[in-house]
């Protein structure tokens, strides 16, 4: 089992999440997983640990978005109805 500081993940998080503002690509991606292996790596996490977790975070984040993302879209249908040609 290997131990991260809290503290740092926090700040990383932090940091990444503001990078991922700044930047152009969709959802903060590339700079988002750069910053983040770069706050693990200085906390002491192997390199290949630090990538491993990122994807698998970037892949849980994703897969929850479009899980509930679909949910809530169906949910709006179903209390909305579809919208009209002419309300587009």
């Amino acid at each position: 089992m290997f131990f991260v500081n809290p503290a740092i993940l926090m700040v990383g998080y932090g940091v990444a999440g503001l990078a991922a503002i700044v930047v152009f690509t969709p959802g903060g991606t590339g700079v988002y997983e750069t910053i983040m292996i770069i706050f693990l790596s200085m906390a002491g996490t192997p390199p290949d640990l630090a990538i491993a977790g990122i994807i698998l975070t970037r892949a849980i984040l994703l897969t929850g978005t479009i899980i509930f993302g679909y949910i809530f879209y169906q949910h709006a249908l179903i209390k909305y109805g579809k919208p009209d040609d002419s309300q587009i």
